[in-house]
């Protein structure tokens, strides 16, 4: 990750000499890298990332593709998303208590068959 980093900032390089394609190639490395590491080795080069954002205005489009990158090829776990139902239960959990009372006694809405709150 460090040679990837080197890539991506180019620190020895005057704006007129950094490479593009370096950077890409950078960027790309890092992405490879963060596919194979534990979480907390991607948010801590997430982190440096950030960190060096403030310091390197003029690279500024490539840290903030490196970062990009990182969270992007970092393998999170699977999560399913909830369903409709979840979501019309939560809302309808979230009307306050007189406004239930005044839409039928604080039950919840008829639904569609087949359909749960």
């Amino acid at each position: 990750a460090p040679l990837c980093l080197e890539a991506v900032l180019q620190r020895g390089a005057s704006s007129a000499a950094f490479d593009p394609n370096y950077a890409e190639a950078g960027v790309k490395c890092l992405g490879a890298c963060m596919r194979r590491v534990a979480w907390t080795t991607c948010l801590a080069t997430v982190r440096y990332l950030a960190a060096v954002l403030s310091k390197a205005d003029n690279r500024e489009k490539w840290v903030v593709r490196a970062v990009c990158e990182c969270l992007a090829c970092f393998p999170f776990p699977e999560r399913s998303m909830p369903g409709p139902e979840i979501l019309q239960a939560a809302a309808w959990d979230a009307v306050p208590a007189e406004i239930r009372a005044g839409a039928g006694g604080g039950e919840e809405p008829d639904l569609p068959d087949g359909e749960a709150p």
